[in-house]
């Protein structure tokens, strides 16, 4: 990409018949305004040059701002790096709650978690290899720290996951056994989820459902962010929530980003203490009842899924989640 010679980003264009993904809208104006005023330490681009972008509509999607945030190329101190990453992952949250980490900026995060220091690596795609099947050693980290912080919450509720057992299969690092929970996650049949032959691997490093299973399963960095580099966005968990809610029901959502948006709904719910996650709910409940009948329909069941999950669970909650819902 060329820079400006102020070295601040250029406004991308839009290609051409290309739909804004979702705008900043878990992001308040003054969370972004706060960034102009901030040093650099990553040239070419400025976080507060890229706020600025942000505050204009001029970037459209995630995966735009993660362009625009450049890999370091100067050594860091630690303390920089982790300046740094807790400043990249709160951007990115505020301004597309909906978005998730996506995998260029989670490159980014892993070339600043090493000489942060981090104690946990931030996990990249792919998570298996297409050739060899090899399975990515991050998965380990990365699943046993979202366990660690989901357990007992509306997270581990409403995706069936057993955080417990989780966090032991991350504990062993077992490959098989981690592509298998994904397979059988994802509803493949019982012959590809084991065997000698790990068909189990094989899916995880091919198919999409499998991978998506995994992405439900470690946050992909969300978690990690949170837990591990300390991440308290402006506009706090339950402004996210709405704002994850809001992406997700969109008209011009695709299926695949109604679900992740959906599933930073139920991340950013769960960090929430109680009380803001029943305001968030009653402001849900008001938005439902002024969007158009099909739209509301479609959101109903997952929508009632996620009361319950929220709800006081009983003894045998998670098995009922396990059974009745398959993510």
């Amino acid at each position: 990409m060329e820079e400006n010679a102020d070295h601040r980003p250029r406004k991308p264009e839009p290609a051409l018949g290309a739909r804004r993904e979702e705008p900043a809208l878990g992001a308040q104006p003054e969370a972004l305004a706060a960034w102009r005023e901030r040093p650099a330490l990553l040239p070419p681009a400025d976080l507060g040059s890229v706020a600025d972008l942000l505050l204009d509509g001029a970037i459209p999607s995630a995966e735009v701002l993660a362009e625009l945030i450049p890999l370091p190329t100067t050594a860091l101190t630690a303390a920089q790096a982790r300046r740094e990453l807790r400043a990249i992952g709160e951007l990115a949250v505020e301004a597309f709650p909906g978005a998730g980490i996506p995998n260029r900026l989670a490159n980014t995060l892993a070339r600043l978690a090493k000489p942060a220091g981090l104690p946990v690596p931030v996990l990249t795609e792919p998570f298996a290899s297409a050739t060899t099947y090899a399975v990515n050693a991050d998965l380990f980290p990365a699943a046993w720290t979202a366990a660690d912080l989901l357990k007992g919450t509306p997270y581990e509720r409403y995706y069936g996951i057993d955080c417990a057992a989780l966090r032991d299969l991350a504990e062993r690092g077992d490959p098989a056994g981690f592509a298998e929970l994904c397979a059988r996650r994802a509803g493949l049949p019982p012959y590809r989820c084991t065997g000698p032959d790990g068909p189990q691997v094989v899916a995880l490093a091919r198919e999409a459902a499998v991978d998506e299973q995994a992405r439900v399963l470690t946050t992909f960095n969300t978690a990690t962010l949170v837990r591990v580099v300390g991440i308290d966005p402006p506009s706090g968990w339950e402004g996210l929530a709405r704002g994850a809610f809001t992406a997700a029901r969109r008209r011009s959502a695709t299926p695949k980003r109604a679900a992740r948006a959906w599933r930073q709904l139920v991340f950013h719910l769960s960090v929430c203490d109680a009380g803001r996650r029943a305001a968030v709910l009653g402001w849900i409940d008001a938005e439902c009842a002024r969007l158009p009948r099909p739209v509301t329909a479609r959101l109903s069941p997952a929508l009632a899924r996620l009361r319950e999950a929220v709800a006081p669970p009983t003894s045998s909650g998670t098995r009922l989640f396990r059974r009745v819902f398959r993510p």
